[in-house]
């Protein structure tokens, strides 16, 4: 009855499976998601989805994203020299965490190089991030789970400039041996 196939152009049908390709992207592991935008279909990438993205193509070796709650003790500074930031401190507690009062989120990152930095982000610049998508802030997710939405954002946002960063070297890396198939037999 809601047939995406048989309601979407086919060429729109078509670059969503092909960005789906090139990224390397499955909506089994839910890393992409195709939504139809009237007659068009789009290849929605998740936060799970930047975050494979960036391991593979970005020197992303981790990352880890925390809400920061009303009453929580949270310090970072900048260092002056690499520009990078750092959590000097985040102290929770059990009220503060069920207290659903963000104040903001951040991610830390490791690289392959073995190099930190963390990407913060206030409650403020979040609700702007959410209210640049369809439910402007406003979906259940968002309302109900709105650490977890916050975690996302930032995840996302920290992954971003790695993927769009990276230099594609990947792409062009020989294979084993091993991994090789023979197509000339």
């Amino acid at each position: 009855k809601n047939n995406i196939l048989a309601k979407c152009d086919k060429s729109s049908i078509a670059e969503a499976l092909l960005k789906m390709v090139v990224y390397g992207v499955s909506p089994i592991k839910k890393q992409c998601y195709f939504i139809p935008y009237g007659e068009k279909l789009e290849c929605s990438i998740s936060y799970a989805g930047n975050i494979a993205i960036a391991k593979r193509y970005g020197n992303l070796k981790s990352i880890k994203g925390n809400a920061i709650f009303e009453g929580d003790t949270f310090e970072f500074e900048v260092d002056n020299v690499t520009g990078r930031r750092k959590v000097n401190k985040h102290v929770q507690t059990l009220d503060s965490v069920g207290s659903n009062k963000i104040k903001g989120a951040y991610a830390v990152y490791e690289l392959t190089d073995v190099s930190i930095d963390v990407e913060v982000m206030s409650i403020a610049q979040i609700q702007m991030s959410w209210n640049q998508g369809g439910s402007k802030g406003n979906s259940p997710a968002h309302k109900n789970f709105a650490d977890q939405m916050a975690i996302k954002t930032v995840l996302n946002r920290a992954c971003k400039l790695l993927i769009s960063s990276s230099d594609d070297s990947v792409l062009y890396d020989p294979l084993d041996e091993e991994n090789t198939i023979d197509v000339t037999s």
